[in-house]
């Protein structure tokens, strides 16, 4: 009867650090995004590709409600906003990039609950993953703006910029939680049962 009650414990434990921890993702479409003549986005809207342009100084890929785009709806169960990026500077070229989510009626770039702005602003190639955290933020539930900005300080045109999987990751349905718990649940239950029977 001890086992059973360790391996309950055990089991529920574990249950609660999956809530905590384990989330779903939406991804973000980038095909909803306003996108310059120099910028890819694929099919599935998963990735894009910002090449610089010669005939513009800042290359957008936005996505602001102020504008009349659909903007990007953060539920009220968001726990952060990911993303994967490569920026390439080329040789001799004096270009930034900058990605941050915008407040859709002043234009002015979202905070999280602690104050901290939720951008990225790069003057050299660098690569790697964005997550912003996005619990307790003050705007959850509602719709903001999300823009990815190239900017050219020279006449070259050799640097470009990927981003790929864009998505809010939220809390899990409770569905899904109480599925999880039962399959844990479960394998314990079937783990203690088969040792009493070889016993």
């Amino acid at each position: 009867m001890m086992k059973l009650k360790c391996v309950l414990f055990i089991l529920s434990f574990l249950l609660l650090t999956f809530n905590a921890s384990f989330a779903d993702a939406a991804l973000i479409d980038l095909n909803d995004f306003f996108a310059d003549p120099s910028v890819t986005v694929s099919a599935d809207g998963s990735s894009a590709t910002m090449y610089e342009d010669s005939s513009l100084s800042t290359v957008l890929l936005s996505n602001d409600p102020w504008f009349g785009d659909p903007g990007v709806f953060i539920p009220s169960i968001a726990l952060s906003l990911t993303f994967d990026y490569s920026f390439t500077e080329g040789a001799g070229n004096d270009d930034e990039f900058y990605a941050y989510l915008l407040d859709p009626t002043t234009g002015s770039a979202l905070t999280d609950s602690g104050g901290n702005t939720l951008d990225l602003w790069l003057g050299s190639s660098q690569s790697g993953t964005v997550s912003w955290d996005l619990s307790g933020a003050s705007f959850l539930g509602q719709t903001v703006g999300m823009e990815f900005q190239l900017y050219a300080f020279d006449v070259a045109a050799d640097s470009f910029v990927s981003i790929n999987n864009a998505s809010v990751n939220v809390v899990p349905e409770p569905a899904t939680v109480l599925l999880l718990g039962s399959g844990l649940l479960g394998t314990g239950l079937l783990r203690f049962v088969k040792r009493k029977m070889k016993k």
